[in-house]
């Protein structure tokens, strides 16, 4: 018998512990749908779990059966000796109860948010796949996601040598024209 499995392994550097300020919860979601599965996932780090309440994790798509109702994504590792965790759980929380500990948008020294009133420029997911680019190679013009792909908020980039791209500064996003191209793995790939 064989068995797949969707496997998420999320690298991190040590940081200190976010503080969220007065921003509101991400809302924005994104959904992957290559190789017959469709799994959505919003920027609040609780996976494949839709805003109507129910799981959103299709395998293969067309049948609607989903082996996962729900899963989130964990993050553990440790600032000068403390060992520090961040979580989310299945449920999406009630203001001032919130059931998860990510806001979307980058950090600033001190693990300060750019904005702490306001992370909406950052809510957002970014999705492209092999198929975008091939479109885009044959003459089609670039998918929203592919033009504003976020490189200068750490969405892994190469340029036209195939020379990985830095991430600075923030505001930076690809240039298809001059022959930078986003790191897909596999068939598609996202950014939150």
């Amino acid at each position: 018998m064989r068995h797949s499995l969707l496997l998420f392994v999320l690298l991190t550097a040590a940081a200190s512990a976010q503080t969220p300020g007065s921003c509101e919860p991400g809302r924005a979601m994104g959904i992957l749908d290559a190789s017959d599965v469709q799994a959505t996932f919003p920027t609040t780090g609780v996976l494949f779990y839709g805003p109507s309440g129910e799981h959103e994790y299709y395998v293969p798509q067309a049948t609607g059966a989903s082996p996962v109702y729900a899963a989130s994504l964990w993050i553990g590792g440790t600032v000068e000796g403390t060992f520090r965790v961040a979580g989310a759980t299945y449920g999406q929380g009630t203001p001032g109860n919130e059931t998860f500990e990510f806001w979307p948008g980058p950090l600033d020294d001190g693990a300060t948010l750019p904005d702490p009133t306001d992370c909406s420029a950052y809510d957002r997911v970014w999705v492209v796949s092999r198929r975008d680019l091939d479109a885009y190679e044959a003459g089609a013009s670039p998918t929203a996601d592919l033009a504003d792909w976020p490189v200068g908020l750490g969405a892994p980039a190469v340029d036209a040598s195939g020379a990985p791209l830095l991430a600075t500064p923030r505001d930076r996003t690809l240039d298809p024209g001059a022959g930078e191209r986003p790191v897909v793995y596999g068939p598609q790939v996202a950014f939150w």
